[in-house]
C-alpha cells in the first residue's frame, strides 16, 4: 500500500500520528480486484455510492459534479438547508469529516420527477449515514474484518445506469427465481414487477432480442447519418468516428469539427 496520501488514514488500533508502524490496523476500502501479477489495489480514503451522490473522506463540504447547472445547484441546496444537511455556505451538518458529491443523475432526478428532490435528499442522507456508520463499526472490529461488502450484480447495474444520468423505477422479469431474488438484494428500490402474460412473452413485448443485437454491434449509427465503429482489441477499445451519409449538402470543415 502507498502511503503517500494519509490525509484521512483511519489507524484504529491507536492514535496515528503521521507515521505508520509494524502492527497497525488501518481501515481500507478495496478499489480493483488482482489482475494476473497486479495485487489488489486499495485506498485509505473510503467512499460510499449511492443512487445519486457518493459521499467520501473530505471536510464536510457539498458538492456538485461539473454538469449541473447553476441554477439546479441553487434549488437543490436550497432544499438540503431546509432540510438541515448543509448550511449556506454548504458545509455539511453533523458530517464534517466527510464530502457530499451529487452526481450528474441527481440533475435529471430532480428535473423530471416531482418527487425527485425527496428521493434525492433520502439517497444522500442514506449514504452519508452509511459511511459514518462503517467508520464508527471499524473501531469495534478485529482486523482483517469486512464491513461493507459490494454490492450485488443487479445493483451495480443500476448503478451504473443511474450514473448515466438514468433513473430506473422499476425492473421486469418472467423469471420467478430472478424475481425472488431482485426482491431480495434490492427491496422495493426500485419497485420490482413479476410478468405474467400467456399471450405476449416479455422479450416479444419489449422486443430485447433485436435491442441487445444493436447494442452489441460494432457499427453504431447516429442521428445525424454518421457512424461509429467500436473494435475491441487486447490492449484497448478502438472507436472510429465516420462522417457516412452526414456530408451530403453540409459544409465539410463544420462537419468535421
Amino acid at each position: 500500500m502507498s502511503t503517500k496520501n494519509t490525509e484521512h488514514l483511519k489507524v484504529l488500533n491507536r492514535p496515528f500520528k503521521g507515521k505508520l508502524a509494524d502492527g497497525d490496523e488501518v481501515l481500507l476500502q478495496v478499489r480493483r480486484e488482482p489482475q494476473k501479477t497486479k495485487e489488489y489495489a486499495v485506498s485509505c480514503n473510503i467512499e460510499l455510492r449511492g443512487h445519486f451522490c457518493v459521499a467520501k473522506f473530505g471536510s464536510g463540504r457539498l458538492f456538485f459534479s461539473k454538469n449541473h447547472q447553476e441554477n439546479t445547484k441553487d434549488v437543490i441546496s436550497s432544499n438540503f438547508r431546509q432540510k438541515a444537511l448543509c448550511t449556506p455556505d454548504g458545509s455539511l451538518i453533523g458530517y464534517s469529516y466527510y464530502d457530499l458529491i451529487l452526481r450528474t443523475s441527481a440533475e435529471k432526478l430532480t428535473r423530471n420527477d416531482p418527487e425527485g428532490m425527496d428521493i434525492l435528499y433520502q439517497d444522500c442522507a442514506d449514504t452519508l449515514s452509511a459511511l459514518d456508520h462503517l467508520v464508527r463499526d471499524a473501531y469495534n472490529r478485529s482486523c482483517f474484518s469486512v464491513l461493507e461488502k459490494p454490492a450485488g450484480w443487479s445493483r451495480r447495474i443500476l448503478d451504473d445506469i443511474s450514473a448515466c444520468g438514468f433513473y430506473v423505477s422499476e425492473c421486469v422479469t418472467d423469471s420467478y427465481r430472478l424475481y425472488t431474488s431482485l426482491q431480495t438484494e434490492l427491496k422495493s428500490d426500485p419497485q420490482i414487477r413479476f410478468y405474467q402474460d400467456s399471450q405476449v412473452s416479455l422479450p416479444v413485448l419489449y422486443n430485447i432480442s433485436s435491442r441487445i443485437e444493436e447494442a452489441l454491434n460494432t457499427k453504431v449509427w447516429l442521428k445525424n447519418g454518421g457512424y461509429l465503429c467500436i473494435e475491441q482489441t487486447e490492449a484497448m477499445t478502438v472507436v472510429d468516428v465516420n462522417t457516412g451519409k452526414a456530408t451530403r449538402g453540409k459544409d465539410a470543415e463544420k462537419l468535421f469539427f
